[in-house]
C-alpha cells in the first residue's frame, strides 16, 4: 500500500512535466502537418520557432541547441540582471536571458542583418511587458557605416565584410558599446554573450571605455574565432593580452572553473570560451 501511494504521489509531482512536454511534442508535430510557426514560452518568454529558417531552430525548440551557453546563462543570470546580447541573430538567447532576468530585470541586443533584426523586434513586441531592447546595428571599436555580408544557407553565418571585394555586401550601422552604455545609463550588467563571427576583438575593444571605468565588471561569454584573424590584422595572443590588461582570465565554457590558454583553442574552427574578471 505504502508503494502504491510512493508511486501516486511520484505521478503526481511529475504531472506538469509531463503536461509541458506533451505540449512541446504536440508543437512540432502541429509544424509538421501544418508547416506554420510555432509560439511556445521559454521561462515566461513568448518564443516564436520558424523551422522554415534552419535546421537550428530544431534544436532551439527541443532545447538542444547551445546547451553549454545557456546552462552557463543560468548560473550567472538572476531577476533584476542586465543581459547584454551581441549577435543576437534571431533572439533564441536574448529571449532565455529575458526569461532569467525576468520582467524587473533588462535585455540590450544588437543585430545588424535585417532579416534576423526582424525577428528579434517581433521578440520584443510579443513580450512587451519585459524590457528587450533591440538595436539594429553591429557593436565595433568605431562608431561608423561597415558592410556586412548575410551568409546564404546559415542564418548566423553572417560576419563583417573586411573590404568591398566580397559579394553580397549590406551597408550598416556600427557602434561603440561604451559610448551605448554611457547614453543608456546602464547598470548590473551581469553577463555579455559576444558572437560575431570573428569579430569579438573590434567588438570588445569598443568596450575600453566601459572595462575602464565599471567597477563590477561583467562576465563575458565570448565565441572565439581565430581562423578569421589574419585578415583583419590581429591574433589571438592580443585578444588575450588586451583582456588580462582589465583583469579577466578565461575559462572553459563547459568547466567554468577551469582556466585555460585561448592560444591553443579554437586554432581550426571556433570555440565559445568565458572571460571572468579576477
Amino acid at each position: 500500500m505504502k508503494k502504491i501511494k510512493e508511486m501516486i504521489i511520484l505521478f503526481i509531482t511529475n504531472l506538469p512535466l509531463f503536461f509541458e512536454r506533451l505540449s512541446i511534442y504536440f508543437g512540432w508535430f502541429s509544424y509538421l502537418l501544418l508547416k506554420s510557426p510555432v509560439k511556445r514560452r521559454l521561462k515566461g518568454v513568448m518564443f516564436e520557432f520558424d523551422f522554415s529558417l534552419s535546421f537550428y531552430i530544431k534544436d532551439m525548440y527541443f532545447g538542444w541547441y547551445e546547451c553549454a551557453v545557456i546552462n552557463f546563462m543560468e548560473s550567472v543570470l538572476k531577476h533584476g540582471d542586465t543581459f547584454i546580447d551581441i549577435g543576437a541573430n534571431i533572439g533564441y538567447l536574448t529571449a532565455r536571458g529575458a526569461g532569467l532576468v525576468g520582467k524587473t530585470g533588462e535585455v540590450h541586443s544588437f543585430e545588424p542583418a535585417l532579416p534576423y533584426f526582424q525577428k528579434l523586434e517581433r521578440l520584443s513586441k510579443m513580450n512587451q511587458d519585459y524590457r528587450i531592447l533591440v538595436n539594429h546595428c553591429a557593436l565595433g571599436e568605431e562608431d561608423r557605416e561597415a558592410e556586412l555580408h548575410i551568409a546564404k544557407g546559415n542564418i548566423g553565418g553572417s560576419f563583417i565584410a573586411v573590404d568591398n571585394g566580397q559579394m553580397d555586401l549590406v551597408k550598416i550601422l556600427m557602434r561603440r558599446f561604451d559610448k551605448y552604455a554611457e547614453e543608456k545609463s546602464l547598470k548590473n550588467i551581469k553577463l555579455i554573450k559576444i558572437d560575431v563571427e570573428g569579430y569579438e576583438f573590434p567588438v570588445l575593444k569598443g568596450c575600453r571605455n566601459y572595462f575602464e571605468n565599471t567597477s563590477n565588471k561583467p562576465v563575458i561569454i565570448c565565441e572565439i574565432f581565430p581562423r578569421g584573424y589574419p585578415c583583419r590584422g590581429a591574433t589571438i595572443t592580443e585578444v588575450l593580452e588586451y583582456m588580462r590588461q582589465y583583469g579577466y582570465k578565461t575559462y572553459n565554457i563547459c568547466h567554468h572553473q577551469e582556466e585555460i590558454d585561448i592560444t591553443k583553442v579554437a586554432k581550426e574552427w571556433k570555440d565559445s570560451i568565458i572571460f571572468k574578471p579576477s
